[in-house]
């Protein structure tokens, strides 16, 4: 018996289709949404003697995506494909999302470690916006997203030591220039790098 899958679902019930790391996907499979993402657009199931399904009125299409469209320009995202300019034109808006306000991102740091101090929390995220600074301006070829930040916070306070929890969570993951530039902004934001001894060195 025929099972419908979540496009078609979606398309029948009018739900939101969500698609994370659109740009990861194979460009043979997002062909399939062309004529999904039409005004009126429609799902030719060949595999279910040719059915056609339309789009409820509330249906919607979002998606999620590291690279531009072009590709990827920085080498930091592995993977991702540039995306068909057929396709893109059929996206009626583009965002670019950039990282949380200082305030709102420390919010989440006290939120998701509660143990975590104030003071230390406006610390690492001013550490995490100077280096996004850094790689804005070329100085650095990484990103510190607040994935990242979060990593970082927790582990700060399970471990006891900012050390080591920021050897762990961002510079083991660095190249040599990178590791040593970061190591560099954090020394200025961290004191703490300071005083616990026998730590990380870049």
């Amino acid at each position: 018996k025929f099972r419908y899958g979540i496009l078609p679902t979606a398309m029948n019930e009018g739900h939101i289709l969500v698609l994370e790391e659109l740009d990861a996907a194979e460009p043979a499979i997002l062909f399939t949404l062309q004529g999904v993402m039409e005004d009126d657009g429609v799902l030719t199931l060949t595999e279910n003697a040719g059915e056609i399904i339309k789009a409820h009125p509330k249906f919607r299409i979002v998606a999620t995506a590291n690279t531009l469209g072009p590709g990827d320009e920085t080498g930091l995202y592995t993977g991702t494909h540039v995306l068909n300019a057929a396709h893109l034109d059929r996206w009626t808006a583009v965002f670019n999302m950039g990282y949380l306000q200082q305030d709102r991102e420390q919010a989440l740091l006290l939120k998701k470690a509660p143990s975590l101090t104030k003071r230390t929390a406006n610390a690492f995220v001013k550490l995490a916006n100077a280096v996004r600074k850094a790689a804005d301006q070329e100085q650095v070829f990484c990103t510190f997203s607040t994935r990242r930040l979060l990593a970082l916070a927790r582990k700060s306070v399970s471990l006891g030591s900012i050390t080591l929890a920021l050897e762990i969570t961002v510079l083991n993951k660095l190249a040599k220039n990178d590791r040593q530039v970061v190591y560099e902004i954090a020394q200025r934001h961290l004191p703490e790098l300071e005083s616990e001894k026998g730590g990380t060195t870049a």
